[in-house]
């Protein structure tokens, strides 16, 4: 949305900037992303003459990082710029500081830029950093006279590239607890789309007489790092995103005869930035995730062993779940959705055109595809007996 400010809003009756998409799409790492095309334009209607010295659109990227100390000194903050574009769509041949009458009418300038492939994904919803790129659009008027300006907001998203290996990487925890149990845990891709849920599963065959599984407790947690290189400063801190705990499950006939406990569940993710940061690392800011698990056995003997694991996880923005103005997921993917499905960069068909002043018309048309593989990955668990009274 583009927010009009200041001026002589009876003479300009429309001031925006119009972009082919308020968001860009980057796919893959920073050094393997091919760049992208910002392209718009800027627009304005007037109904009476207006003088002006110039107009102008600049696009500016902004990181800041700040966070407190573990002592009692200063907090640490700073913020730089990152990325910058200025745009002059009147070239005046005569001195600048004399003004230029517009008269009345529809005006409309193209602009378009590319942007390098490496350029710092948007992070927002963090307390402590953010990335954000605004874009103004000023149309200077003469000395005394108050300059009318519109701004927006242009999102960056860097999502997986199709052939990246978290797509395709089943996460899973399989081994054999000696005398106790063998068991599995797992989930079917390290990434997962943002705004969705994680499916789990969780295998248990008894080699214990009298061993019965009790509740299992998930809980996702996001890993911060805050850097400053100029100041020399670290900071890292974690959050929990979602906790969940689980009582069903039930027992399933294996081949061989012997029975299996087995629990599927869905851990729903937020739809908010505000409280889940997708995984990134960009510039001075740094978020990963891991799902945390832990199923409570209960022994014949009367005291409770636990089984615990960790596994890695990529939470990624998806090109056609996308976050809104308001930094929250309003879309719903299909409940058999695939993950090739979600990686792929829809082409967008869009038509712009102005009725009267002040009136638009907008189509949108997104269409996805893409194809996705499956391996296995193993990574140890961790195991934790506690005793607790019959």
């Amino acid at each position: 949305m583009t927010i009009l400010e200041r001026g002589s809003r009876n003479t300009v009756t429309l001031l925006d900037i119009r972009l082919d998409s308020d968001v860009i799409i980057l796919r893959g790492s920073a050094v393997e992303a091919a760049g992208a095309i910002l392209k718009g334009v800027l627009t304005f209607c007037l109904q009476d003459s207006l003088a002006v010295r110039g107009i102008h659109l600049k696009l500016v990227g902004v990181e800041r990082v700040g966070h407190e100390p573990a002592t009692k000194s200063r907090s640490v903050k700073h913020e730089k710029v990152i990325y910058e574009k200025d745009w002059q769509f009147l070239d005046f041949e005569h001195d600048h500081k004399k003004s230029f009458v517009l008269g009345p009418g529809n005006y409309e300038y193209p602009f378009e830029q590319i942007l390098p492939g490496s350029l710092p994904e948007s992070v927002e919803g963090l307390d402590q950093a953010y990335i954000v790129y605004r874009m103004k659009a000023t149309i200077e008027r003469p000395r005394f006279s108050q300059d009318i300006s519109a701004k927006k907001h242009l999102r960056v998203v860097r999502t997986l590239a199709p052939g990246d290996e978290a797509l395709s990487s089943t996460m899973a925890v399989e081994n054999i607890w000696p005398g106790k149990c063998e068991y599995s845990i797992s989930i079917p891709a390290k990434a997962c789309v943002f705004g969705t849920s994680i499916p789990l599963d969780v295998g248990i065959i008894s080699l214990l007489k009298g061993l019965t599984i009790g509740t299992v407790t998930c809980a996702l947690r996001e890993f911060h790092t805050f850097s400053i290189p100029e100041k020399n400063t670290k900071k890292q801190d974690t959050r929990t995103i979602q906790t969940a705990t689980y009582h069903h499950g039930g027992f399933q006939d294996m081949e061989d005869g012997t029975e299996k406990w087995v629990m599927h569940a869905l851990i729903e993710l937020p739809k908010s930035l505000s409280k889940c940061v997708q995984d990134c690392e960009a510039s001075s800011i740094k978020v990963r995730h891991k799902l945390r698990v832990s199923v409570q056995l209960h022994n014949p003997d009367g005291h409770t062993s636990e089984l615990r694991a960790s596994l890695p996880v990529q939470i990624f923005i998806s090109p056609n779940h996308l976050i809104g103005e308001d930094n929250e997921i309003h879309s719903v993917l299909p409940f058999d959705y695939s993950l090739h499905e979600v990686t792929a960069v829809p082409p967008v068909t869009m038509t712009i055109s102005m009725i009267g002043c002040g009136m638009t018309s907008l189509t949108n048309t997104v269409h996805l595809y893409h194809q996705v593989q499956t391996l296995l990955r193993f990574c140890p668990a961790t195991i934790h007996t506690k005793t607790s009274p019959p």
